[in-house]
């Protein structure tokens, strides 16, 4: 389908064909199920990933606030101060250098279809509001973040250029596809609850989502169903930081463990907790990245008494 795609973007082109009336004839060419054509990295203006990524779509520790919980709605890279940074892809230029949504400097490029990309903590603009942008395009140069730190924030939104509209930007740009992530159960407590580890490599950040299914392991009947989407997690709370940055919601404590630039892989540790069901369960649980591929784990257990013991903890290694 990709191949098939990029070659009926090419010819739509040739015939000169606009971006729009290109969407309109065939939306199929951007769905959000894979890259779009032409698509490249943001530092690199290729198809090269950007790496070493410092942060990942999704929950991690913030440096800035000594390691808060923070549900992160883009991908940190970086870079040095004043690197060229490109655009993505053929866009026009929606914002130049700052805004009043945004405390650190800002470029946002609209690319049609509803979809936009933000370049976060740019030092300097490149470009003019209302400037169409080619693929690997300069578009600014690279600043500091409030922690210090010189790195790009890239954000792909898509629907709106509002928070809550934000996805994996692993959803768009080209990359290698691979199933390395993992998941394992590593404990199933008599108080209705379930602990879990994913992780993810450091040069793959497309984790997405976590799937959790109690079954009776006597009759096979189901007692419950859950899981936690990344994607939809951040639009059900509006990608708004003071509803969203709370480690425990819907019945799900999120535990990031630091992850920096040296660090080989990216681990979060999930505590699913007030899970009904009495007697010997059969838990299943799964681990889907941008392109649904999974990694699962089972495992079996007691649950005895539908209590929630808030002191639980599990301990980072």
């Amino acid at each position: 389908m990709r191949t098939i795609s990029s070659l009926l973007w090419v010819f739509g082109l040739a015939l000169g064909l606009s971006i729009g009336l290109l969407l309109s004839l065939h939306p199929a060419l951007f769905s959000q199920d894979e890259s779009w054509p032409l698509f490249v990295w943001p530092v690199s203006g290729t198809s090269t990933p950007d790496l070493p990524q410092s942060s990942a779509y999704g929950p991690r520790l913030r440096a800035s606030c000594g390691r808060c919980y923070d549900f992160h709605q883009g991908i940190d890279i970086p870079t040095p101060i004043s690197t060229t940074l490109r655009a993505v892809l053929t866009g026009t230029v929606r914002i130049a250098g700052s805004h009043p949504l945004y405390s650190d400097g800002i470029v946002q490029l609209d690319h049609g279809n509803k979809l936009y990309t933000n370049y976060i903590h740019v030092a300097a603009s490149l470009v003019v509001t209302g400037q169409v942008v080619a693929p690997g395009e300069p578009v600014a140069l690279s600043g500091v973040g409030d922690n210090g730190f010189p790195h790009l924030h890239f954000e792909t939104r898509q629907g709106s250029v509002l928070r809550q509209d934000a996805v994996n930007s692993y959803r768009y740009l080209p990359y290698t596809d691979t199933l390395r992530h993992t998941l394992a159960i590593t404990e199933v407590l008599e108080a209705g609850a379930v602990w879990l580890r994913v992780t993810t490599p450091g040069d793959e950040l497309d984790l997405n989502a976590i799937t959790l299914t109690v079954r009776s392991a006597i009759t096979g009947g189901l007692l419950a169903e859950t899981g936690l989407d990344y994607e939809a997690h951040n639009k059900k709370y509006l990608g708004d930081p003071a509803q969203i940055d709370i480690p425990d919601l819907d019945g799900v404590l999120i535990q990031p463990l630091v992850y920096a630039t040296n660090t080989p892989v990216y681990v979060v540790d999930f505590f699913f907790h007030n899970l009904p069901g009495l007697g010997a369960v059969h838990i299943d649980a799964c681990a889907l990245d941008v392109n649904a591929n999974t990694a699962c784990d089972t495992a079996v257990g007691v649950f005895g008494r539908q209590l929630f013991l808030p002191q639980i903890t599990q301990s980072n290694p």
